[in-house]
């Protein structure tokens, strides 16, 4: 039997055909769409990964360097690259500063850049001592707490010259003084005129203060 072509068009077969491929095409359009839906309309690209994970063995934080005096009632932080001194016949006492040349003198009026010590008994003083002291200006007074010891600290600058010729006038000082029911400890910096500014570091060493 001889097929003749349909002679207005193409043949049934050739359109049975054109019919099975679009309904192929839309199935499958339908099940992508539908896998899509199921993810919440969103294609997964590399920048939806899980983040790495923090690395578990992370470089432990370096260990402070505590300095003690010679008697060892208390130990501070000393900051890097800063130096010490003692005085021997003063076991409580201690120097700390950047370089030597501004460590404190033992049996001086110089105290370079920070000095602490202990005395016994309550030597503290209210606001209105440091106020009410003529050769100081911009005094700055509040509370404070370390080592679970209650205190203050004060800032001022000396304004007008004291008798004896120190501190300078010009100088800033700072002082934390903490009274434990027992004894007092006191630290103070002190930067002279011209000297950096390094009350950041002296802040830092304070809260560092340990009583042993």
């Amino acid at each position: 039997m001889v097929m003749t072509r349909n002679q207005k068009g193409f043949s049934p077969i050739f359109i049975i055909l054109i019919l099975l491929l679009l309904a192929l095409l839309g199935f499958a359009g339908w099940r992508i769409w539908e896998s899509r839906d199921d993810k919440g309309g969103k294609i997964p690209s590399s920048s939806d990964s899980a983040p790495a994970s923090a690395d578990p063995e992370e470089p432990a934080a370096p260990a402070l360097n505590y300095v003690k005096p010679p008697s060892e009632v208390y130990r501070v932080a000393l900051p890097d690259t800063w130096v010490k001194a003692t005085c021997p016949d003063t076991p409580d006492l201690l120097f700390l500063a950047p370089t030597t040349d501004k460590l404190g003198k033992c049996n001086s009026e110089f105290g370079g850049t920070v000095t602490i010590s202990k005395a016994s008994g309550d030597v503290s003083h209210p606001a209105a001592y440091y106020s009410g002291d003529s050769h100081l200006s911009g005094v700055s007074y509040a509370t404070t707490t370390i080592d679970s010891i209650n205190g203050y600290k004060v800032s001022y600058t000396v304004s007008t010259e004291y008798e004896i010729g120190t501190p300078a006038v010009g100088t800033q000082q700072t002082q934390w003084v903490l009274f434990d029911g027992t004894n007092s400890f006191i630290m103070v910096y002190t930067r002279l005129p011209g000297d950096p500014d390094l009350a950041a570091a002296a802040q830092t060493l304070a809260e560092t203060f340990d009583k042993l």
